[in-house]
């Protein structure tokens, strides 16, 4: 009930973000997402036991809105500057790298959030494990910026 909100808000998102990188290029686009997911990560990493149950919901859609306005533009734009010979193989790839990705980002934060709830209240192990992803956004949001910044590097928009 509570991740629901956030998944039928992607489904309203993701058509807009590529209206968005259609008229906007990538670099608003992961700037944005990427501050969006920033916000909600540190938002989710001081919950308490007293945390009203809206407050976590409204977290949550917000990080769903980020991940909708950077992940869709994103393979999209990656996508756009291959050769049209190379796109099968671009897509494997890609397909490929955001699974294991995903599957290596939730063994750790699961054995982070698991290693410090072992020695503490559990909602300090999701705290440690929000905080960590936090940690990954925050890097994202530099890597944005220095897309969005440099203009050696080939981005449209």
């Amino acid at each position: 009930v509570v991740t629901m909100p956030g998944s039928l808000v992607m489904i309203f998102i993701n058509p807009i973000a590529g209206k968005l990188y259609d008229k906007m290029g990538i670099r608003k686009l992961f700037l944005t997402g990427s501050a969006l997911m920033l916000a909600g990560c540190l938002g989710l990493s001081f919950l308490t036991m007293e945390t009203p149950l809206l407050w976590v919901v409204t977290l949550f859609v917000i990080r769903q809105i980020a991940v909708g306005v950077v992940m869709m533009p994103l393979a999209t734009w990656a996508m756009s500057s291959m050769e049209k010979s190379a796109t099968a193989d671009g897509t494997a790839i890609l397909a490929s790298l955001r699974t294991i990705a995903g599957s290596i980002g939730a063994a750790v934060f699961v054995s982070l959030s698991s290693s410090v709830a072992a020695n503490a209240a559990q909602i300090d192990g999701i705290n440690a494990a929000f905080m960590g992803i936090s940690a990954v956004a925050a890097a994202e949001l530099l890597f944005a910026v220095y897309l969005a910044g440099n203009p050696k590097v080939a981005m449209k928009g």
